[in-house]
């Protein structure tokens, strides 16, 4: 009796350190997150500011109050830094869309097609909402040269992608008229470019949502199919 309470208390020891062990480890986890969150939130301030080439591991470094090794657990370098900052910015929108696509695929009539179209304008402009505070990355080196330029462009470039494989497969199911895919994705992408960066600037006259549903409808106008002369 005394030597299975022993094993009794010997195991309810053994739960509690497991249980101790478990919760120091989350908190440590959490602080990890934590940290890391802030060296990103550092570094997006600081390359708004001054941009990709400008903006330095020290000043990002000081505004989180870290040694400059410890950055180097998170982030093997700016450019990692910077890369993990796009991918916040234009993964979830790029996911968005390729979701949208695989709804627009089901679509068996133009009519659908064009709900479907509405109703992802709607989606995507939620979606840049929520990424409002890194969206300025974009403009600021979608254009660039050198290394920010490129990271940036080959997201840009999945968008565009995307844009032209949906149009494709509408266009292949006759739900749209023929036309040049690629331009007429480019057009639309361009055109989405502006509206964002009218209401990054707080453009009175727009309202984002109905400026996603109005690009929307424009294109889709533009190539739906023509109706049929009696």
């Amino acid at each position: 009796m005394h030597g299975r309470s022993w094993l009794l208390g010997y195991h309810g020891i053994q739960t509690l350190q497991a249980v101790g062990y478990a919760h120091a480890m989350g908190l440590r986890e959490q602080k990890k997150a934590a940290r890391r969150k802030a060296i990103l939130d550092a570094g997006r301030h600081a390359m708004l500011e001054e941009g990709f080439e400008r903006a330095s591991v020290e000043r990002i470094v000081a505004e989180v109050g870290i040694a400059r090794g410890t950055f180097y657990l998170y982030f093997p370098d700016k450019e990692s830094l910077f890369s993990t900052l796009l991918e916040e910015l234009y993964a979830p929108f790029v996911d968005a869309l390729r979701a949208h696509a695989d709804a627009l695929a089901s679509a068996s009539t133009t009519q659908q097609q064009q709900l479907l179209y509405l109703q992802m304008s709607l989606g995507l402009a939620q979606v840049l909402e929520n990424t409002k505070s890194t969206l300025p990355l974009h403009f600021q080196h979608a254009r660039a040269p050198g290394v920010s330029g490129h990271l940036c462009r080959a997201w840009l470039t999945q968008v565009e992608d995307t844009a032209i494989t949906i149009l494709e497969d509408a266009q292949a199911r006759g739900l749209v008229r023929h036309h040049d895919c690629a331009s007429v994705a480019l057009a639309i992408v361009g055109a989405a470019e502006r509206l964002l960066w009218a209401w990054l600037q707080g453009d009175p006259r727009l309202n984002a949502e109905q400026a996603a549903s109005e690009l929307a409808r424009l294109f889709f106008d533009g190539i739906r199919p023509r109706a049929v002369q009696s």
